[in-house]
């Protein structure tokens, strides 16, 4: 003999399974989303996509020169001094956590390692050191940026340390004619680390660059202050995204792109944190969500029973809800 409280489940599922069976689909020309009362829509997250990104985690390999660089960078040393230790490199190296008995010790800020340049005892040595990255492809990009972590002198009267980009993509040291940033321009003080730099790469929105981290001194003599380098990451925002989540048989999201770009090899990911039995984590890629348009990922079949919730990642941007499992079937709240 069923419960009173069984057969209400009973029923609220039937109904459930029943709308979620009539389905919004695709409206090729129109932003607009058939909503229904078990959804919820999320607008205006934050979608910035990685385009490239590097924490100096990966051991150092020859680049196309023979020098030790990060895999697919190029790595132009001037000054080849070393101390013994080559913790102490005189050039661009990959360094793990540097500690200081009277300062502020660098220690990455993502993962264990950073890149880093040491100052030469021998003061007439010319220290002109170029770290440069693979070629960016921006040409899908928009409002593209840098961001990188960085620890050394500000407002230095005689180290450079600059951001310069190569706008043909070409990697030799003439090609790099604009500079984007130099801390000497900064106000004078210790930055350790403090706070992400972030500058504006808009500019060359729609082509394919270079970066160099290029550090000298003025004249031909060595640097006065060590340089760190660390969680460098290239990011653009190619539109926005607007999610709705719905439950039934599984769980499933309409999303939107309701920016001016399509979007190309969107990373999406369903969660389910906890109280699962079968199915806790669903991936996948659309590979092309043109402007305008929307399209629905499913989390294939959950099997689970009682409360919890459920994280949906598209690109991104992130929504979770709270959830009720019965068996196959998921009530979103």
């Amino acid at each position: 003999m069923r419960t009173h409280t069984e057969i209400i489940m009973l029923c609220c599922l039937l109904i459930l399974s029943s709308a979620t069976c009539a389905l919004a689909t695709e409206q090729p020309h129109s932003n607009t989303i058939i909503q229904r009362d078990s959804t919820v829509t999320l607008q205006g997250q934050d979608t910035r996509y990685i385009i490239f990104e590097e924490s100096f985690e990966a051991p150092w390999e020859p680049d196309s020169e023979g020098d030790l660089s990060p895999p697919g960078w190029e790595n132009h040393i001037t000054d080849e001094t070393l101390f013994g230790d080559p913790r102490y490199s005189c050039h661009w190296h990959r360094i793990s956590s540097f500690f200081y008995e009277n300062e502020d010790s660098a220690i990455p800020p993502d993962g264990n390692w950073q890149a880093a340049i040491f100052w030469d005892p021998n003061i007439d040595h010319e220290q002109d050191e170029w770290l440069i990255t693979p070629v960016l492809d921006l040409t899908n990009s928009t409002d593209t940026t840098i961001s990188f972590m960085f620890w050394s002198q500000f407002g230095s009267i005689t180290d450079h340390h600059c951001i310069c980009v190569s706008p043909s993509a070409d990697y030799q040291k003439h090609h790099f004619t604009d500079v984007l940033w130099d801390s000497s321009e900064q106000e004078f003080g210790s930055h350790h680390y403090d706070e992400p730099i972030v500058l504006s790469l808009s500019e060359y929105d729609g082509s394919s660059i270079r970066l160099a981290i290029h550090v000298y001194a003025e004249g031909t003599e060595a640097l006065w202050f060590p340089i760190f380098i660390d969680d460098l990451s290239i990011t653009s925002s190619s539109g926005d995204l607007r999610i709705t989540s719905f439950g039934g048989l599984g769980v499933s999201a309409m999303v939107t792109n309701t920016g001016e770009q399509d979007l190309t090899d969107v990373v999406w990911e369903i969660t389910v944190n906890r109280g699962i039995l079968l199915g806790n984590q669903r991936m996948g890629i659309i590979p092309v969500l043109n402007a305008g348009r929307t399209t629905i990922i499913h989390g294939g079949l959950l099997l689970g029973i009682g409360f919890s919730t459920i994280t949906i990642r598209i690109g991104n941007a992130e929504q979770t809800r709270d959830a009720t499992f019965f068996l196959f079937f998921t009530i979103l709240r």
